[in-house]
């Protein structure tokens, strides 16, 4: 009991306050995000909120790496709406996304125990620059119709979205779209002046002001989140997920897909993040924890959660020192969302997407693209079909189609082995000559 305590003053002394400190500012960050992701997933923000508390605090605790922030993302949100895209007019549509929570959580889950963390050696940097490239462009569409004051449904992909927005495109809300610049300039232009304040936050509170005062969510026709009816009574309980056993099937396919890029999402910051901070990062533990998270958010009304590459750096430069910052993070969400949920109603929708649009904006990288496209030629391809088959064919499909084109590729290039030898000349340099058995047996026997 003593040496407990002697470690719990020791942690308040040395730690907590840089733990508090980077969990508040995480939390300034995913409040804003996760309200919005769950409008990209199609279910009220309010759900978002709670998949930035229970996972967030799961996989803190349960999780390999220490400083990895696990809640709802830009990509994990696109690629669940895509997934669940044949339930989406269901009126138990959320019962699937919680469902689809519960089984990408037991997947991760069965990965870790059977070690198979190794599957992150063919998850290549060719296949998330593509992926994620095609997903900036995907969510960008995806939310037009919220930017623009327009109903387009995701019928027909990223082609039937931009056809149906030019056919309405004069039936445009000019105060909606107003809005809407006005949130990504205020977003861009508080990013600009300070990259440590929660732009998100900030554009978010300055918009519904905006909205609220001038009226224009009645008068005008902006939509704000209340309008999308939002749940009464609603709590942060248990809740089991209601689905027809008839569905177990295709829902287990699309939960591996889906625990297939979460962990994909995962690797790509926890391997950078823990080279620079030197700690240990084991891909199969992070799974086991990971899966946790995701199993039970979804019997907490969470939707599948990810490691947000964002906020996992946002959380180790502002000075996070153990796993607690996590575990401040989600607290700091359950307060707010215990204090004023009321308010969450007043959010204006065109806000949500104008945050959206600017997130998804930086997954568009222009300088990884090139690098990847000049490193080799085999790079580009991969990064080619991973990008094009995202957006011409279901997200799942597109993941599977990309790390099987890293292995063929991999296999292929294993199975042509160049052979060399060093000689040392006449002058004492070294030489590398091409393998051939002829020429090895005359250098044998010249130094015999």
């Amino acid at each position: 009991m003593a040496l407990l305590s002697k470690k719990i003053k020791r942690y308040l002394r040395a730690k907590f306050r840089s733990d508090l400190s980077a969990g508040l500012t995480v939390a300034m960050v995913v409040i804003p995000q996760s309200m919005a992701y769950a409008a990209i997933v199609g279910i009220n923000p309010i759900y978002g909120l709670f998949t930035a508390i229970i996972p967030t605090i799961i996989a803190a605790i349960f999780g390999n790496f220490p400083f990895l922030i696990i809640g709802p993302t830009n990509p994990s949100a696109l690629v669940t709406a895509s997934v669940l895209l044949p339930y989406a007019s269901r009126q138990d549509y959320f019962e699937f996304v919680v469902a689809l929570a519960v089984f990408s959580g037991i997947v991760n889950i069965f990965f870790g125990l059977f070690k198979l963390g190794f599957l992150a050696r063919y998850i290549s940097n060719s296949v998330l620059v593509g992926f994620l490239t095609a997903v900036g462009v995907l969510v960008i569409s995806y939310q037009l119709g919220n930017l623009l004051g327009l109903q387009l449904s995701r019928e027909g992909g990223l082609w039937g979205t931009i056809t149906q927005m030019l056919t309405n495109i004069s039936k445009v809300n000019p105060y909606t779209l107003l809005v809407s610049f006005l949130s990504m300039g205020i977003m861009l232009l508080v990013r600009s002046i300070n990259k440590k304040l929660p732009a998100a936050l900030i554009t978010i509170i300055i918009a519904s002001l905006f909205v609220f005062l001038t009226g224009w969510s009645g008068d005008q026709n902006v939509r704000i989140v209340s309008d999308m009816g939002l749940p009464e009574n609603i709590t942060l309980g248990f809740n089991l997920p209601n689905i027809p056993l008839s569905e177990f099937s295709s829902l287990a396919l699309s939960g591996a897909a889906v625990a297939l890029f979460s962990f994909m999402e995962s690797v790509s910051i926890a391997k950078p993040m823990s080279q620079m901070s030197g700690m240990p990062f084991n891909p199969s533990k992070q799974m086991i924890g990971q899966g946790l998270a995701s199993f039970v958010g979804g019997f907490f009304q969470c939707m599948p959660s990810s490691g947000s590459p964002s906020r996992t750096v946002i959380n180790v430069v502002n000075g996070a020192k153990t796993r607690f910052a996590a575990i401040f993070s989600g607290l700091s969400v359950l307060i707010f969302l215990l204090i004023f949920s009321g308010l969450i109603g007043y959010i204006p929708t065109p806000a949500l997407a104008a945050v959206v649009v600017v997130s998804a904006a930086g997954l568009i990288n222009i300088h990884l693209i090139k690098l990847t496209w000049q490193s080799r030629l085999q790079s580009g391809i991969v990064m080619g079909i991973t990008f094009l088959s995202s957006l011409l064919l279901p997200l799942q499909y597109a993941i599977y189609l990309g790390i099987l084109s890293t292995i063929l590729i991999y296999l292929g290039e294993s199975s042509r082995v160049i052979l060399s030898y060093l000689v040392v000349d006449e002058d004492g340099h070294f030489q590398e000559l091409p393998y051939r058995k002829d020429q090895i047996a005359r250098f044998q026997n010249c130094h015999c």
